[in-house]
């Protein structure tokens, strides 16, 4: 909690920044460079008030939905914030529909806001709200949606304010090496890659010129989708008795429509639960959003790696593509494929493994 305080207050000392930096009103701009803001922030009772900007101006904030318990707080604590600086401040409710948004975004603008605040619905969307930003030149505040370092570039008074999507991915785990269970942490780097970090005894035995066969075990995620939801194993979102085929709108979204088809809502809520965007759908992070939604679900991930083997009534089967994994559910005999549609028989030998629903 005391992160996401700081990320709402950085959110509004940004936005000052950017105004005064970039100029409000009919104020010349301020060419001096802005403030180094990669140093640990001073909350203690000493710390430096930042400048204040001269009062005045609108400002327009878009979330990506209203009945979300912690945006809710955000962006209620974030506009008695702005106020208090004597900015007029209008928040406009997405309800999860980006293109909703989007015409939210250009409505703002037609308006002449001076500055805007997008909680993004989509990450995918990114391109398009950056472009439409520099475009009509209004300096803006990207929350909880983090685009690319690209991205990022393309717009000098755009600033992102948020969790980092990377470090949101590590995971701890426990690996079954020559038979030995090792404790082990696994830390991101591009589109689903992740790189194993081990301790020196525990591989000083091995002889790297022969093959090794690993079996991973994902026990804890530092990915804390399920705070604040109001589900749990024990009043779901729903019960799982049948389930209705959701194709994904882009390739890279496998994980994401599987968790859509399972508890029965959009594609665009589960991106906005697990915020994250294509390609990064990994299982932890499903799990993560499983558990959000209070679908029960084994905690061990059984491995076929091609043999025939008997699915369970329900599973989220993993099976390889290329570098990737690409995610499917089974459901009663019926395979649910956010690519390919509905179909009656699978190939077993192309799946790794699957992680039982209980249902």
């Amino acid at each position: 909690m005391m992160k996401k305080t700081f990320a709402l207050l950085l959110a509004a000392v940004m936005m000052l920044a950017l105004l005064t930096a970039c100029g409000g009103g009919d104020k010349p701009a301020d060419t001096t460079p802005p403030a180094d803001t990669s140093a640990p922030a001073d909350t203690g009772s000493d710390a430096a008030e930042p400048e204040e900007p001269a009062a005045g101006g609108n400002i327009g904030v878009c979330i990506y939905k209203f009945d979300d318990a912690f945006m809710t707080t955000y962006r209620n604590a974030l506009q008695e914030i702005l106020e208090g600086k004597g900015y007029q401040v209008t928040v406009v409710d997405g309800n999860n529909d980006q293109a909703k948004q989007n015409e939210q975004i250009n409505t703002f603008i037609t308006q002449g806001v001076d500055a805007l605040i997008i909680n993004p619905v989509m990450t995918s969307a990114a391109d398009t709200i950056i472009a439409t930003v520099k475009a009509a030149g209004i300096p803006t505040v990207l929350i909880n949606r983090e685009p690319t370092a690209d991205q990022m570039a393309a717009y000098d008074k755009l600033v992102y304010v948020g969790c980092d999507a990377a470090q949101s991915g590590t995971f701890q785990g426990e690996l079954v090496l020559d038979n030995k269970i090792v404790a082990c942490t696994l830390l991101p780097e591009t589109k689903g890659i992740y790189k194993i970090h081990l301790q020196e005894e525990d591989v000083s035995h091995m002889d790297i010129s022969k093959v090794h066969k690993i079996l991973l075990h994902i026990t804890k995620s530092l990915i804390h989708v399920n705070q604040n939801s109001p589900y749990s194993f024990e009043n779901p979102i729903r019960k799982i008795d049948g389930l209705d085929i959701i194709i994904q709108p882009e390739d890279g979204l496998c994980g994401q429509t599987c968790v859509a088809m399972l508890a029965g809502v959009t594609i665009a809520e589960v991106i906005s639960v697990m915020d994250c965007r294509e390609w990064q759908g990994t299982m932890g992070r499903v799990i993560s959003a499983l558990n959000y939604y209070g679908i029960d679900h084994t905690d061990i991930i059984m491995y076929t790696e091609g043999r025939d083997t008997v699915l369970p009534k329900c599973a989220i089967l993993m099976e390889r593509m290329g570098r990737f994994c690409h995610y499917l559910v089974h459901f009663d005999g019926i395979y649910y494929d956010s690519h390919a549609g509905i179909m009656h028989e699978y190939d077993t030998s192309k799946l790794l493994g699957y992680l039982e629903i209980k249902c």
